[in-house]
């Protein structure tokens, strides 16, 4: 569902040459693509070459990354095998970057970490879903210049109708930054949940985080039903730094929403010592 989502915001795209046949969706469409006579073939092994300490974020994903389709890793200079070489240049935009695929070299010029982290997103984009072994495999060499159109990309999340765990918001914000996006606006309250833990004022989390039941069709339904189930749930302050620090390794900003006056029938009911309202199944 949450792929159906991105996606469906996402109408612009293209493709580049994967090995002999395939083919593969860049999405957003970089800024300028340019196709070569190469291609660059996956050993066993890449040496990562980093540009600076501001990457060693960047260096750690790429590691990981490699390591999950087969390929083992080296960080050192410039060596005789394959090398993924990560170079600063002052010259670029804050976001942007270069993706230069040669025939025994990967090298990703950036201004800021932001850009090194997108050159990556879109050098596994490159790569077949769903292809766990990389060896052998084989990429057009090219070069990709980039940078994004608009400096404030977002996406919502409503869960407070709907509670959504933990792991959820991480692959969610997995997904964001897949897409390049910077900002993810985590809606935690209205009037059928309270969805933060609030040390100070703990009912909000012991009443107003649940409601007695859910609506089941339409509020103007005559009469109503309802399932007759308790819903509901929150997150723990713990749990909000994790997830914040989380989206902040891949260059998300999270901005929380706490409806007020509006939208707060939750918190008032917890004034009152009974569940937040009913909601309408989604």
């Amino acid at each position: 569902m949450v792929r159906i989502l991105l996606l469906s915001v996402l109408i612009l795209n293209t493709t580049i040459c994967f090995g002999q046949e395939a083919v593969f969706d860049i999405i957003p469409l970089p800024n300028k693509i340019t196709l070569e006579n190469g291609k660059f073939i996956f050993g066993n092994r890449i040496n990562i070459v980093p540009g600076s300490a501001e990457v060693q974020n960047e260096v750690v994903l790429l590691k990981t990354f490699f390591a999950s389709h087969g390929i083992r890793t080296t960080v050192n200079p410039p060596s005789e095998s394959q090398n993924f070489i990560f170079k600063k240049n002052d010259q670029l935009a804050e976001e942007g970057y270069l993706l230069k695929i040669e025939t025994n070299a990967v090298q990703v010029e950036y201004k800021t970490s932001k850009g090194a982290f997108y050159a990556l997103q879109t050098f596994f984009q490159l790569i077949p879903p769903n292809d766990e072994n990389w060896q052998g495999q084989s990429i057009q060499t090219c070069l990709i210049e980039d940078q994004p159109r608009f400096p404030y990309r977002g996406m919502h999340l409503d869960v407070c109708r709907h509670f959504f765990p933990p792991e959820f918001i991480k692959q969610y914000i997995d997904l964001l930054a897949t897409y390049k996006f910077n900002n993810f606006h985590w809606h935690l309250t209205e009037d059928q949940g309270w969805r933060i833990e609030i040390k100070k004022y703990p009912k909000l989390q012991e009443i107003a985080a649940y409601r007695k039941e859910t609506l089941i069709g339409h509020y103007n339904d005559v009469p109503q039903k309802f399932d007759g189930q308790e819903y509901g749930g929150y997150y723990t302050q713990e749990e909000v730094k994790e997830i914040v620090a989380y989206a902040a390794q891949k260059h998300i900003n999270i901005i929380p929403e706490i409806e007020m006056p509006g939208h707060a029938q939750a918190a008032v009911a917890a004034t009152l010592n009974f569940p937040a309202p009913a909601a309408l199944t989604m």
